[in-house]
């Protein structure tokens, strides 16, 4: 059974202003692009998918936030710091708690290099499949709108 840890009584440490807590780094491009974080409060594991950047050197990132089971999540470390030779494995394995995530709930605007929230949002208007970045490069289609923030280059 994959169960997620209890999050009623948690707001999650990912949900407010300061630097996340970042258990693996799937895929990164001049900073964090996809990766699974855990809340510094309750141990609630997350998996965060890049959506759109901006700012000078792509500095400002908002990412989809989907939760992720305990157990699925532990699976998932476990398989990826194992020494495998299959040049295949990581992707499989990214896939696999990809799959096995909730739909994204929340999105965050975070400034790279590191996880450093800057605000974040219960997200309701529109909920992306969640997909690698590299799947779904952003395209000009800006979620930065949802926050007021403008990442122009100053």
């Amino acid at each position: 059974m994959n169960s997620l840890i209890a999050t009623t009584d948690c707001t999650h440490s990912w949900s407010e202003p300061g630097p996340q807590r970042v258990a693996f780094t799937i895929d990164a491009w001049q900073g964090l692009t996809d990766g699974l974080i855990q809340c510094a409060t309750c141990g609630q594991y997350a998996v965060v998918n890049l959506l759109d950047w901006g700012g000078r050197n792509l500095c400002f990132r908002i990412f989809s936030v989907a939760l992720a089971g305990s157990s699925t999540a532990s699976v998932f470390l476990r398989n990826m710091n194992s020494d495998y030779c299959d040049l295949s494995r990581h992707q499989a394995e990214a896939n696999a708690l990809l799959a096995a995530t909730e739909r994204p709930c929340r999105l965050i605007l975070a400034g790279v290099p590191g996880l450093n929230v800057i605000t974040s949002r219960p997200l309701v208007e529109r909920k992306p499949e969640p997909t690698f970045w590299r799947e779904s490069i952003p395209n000009g289609e800006t979620w930065f709108p949802l926050f007021d923030f403008d990442c122009a280059p100053s």
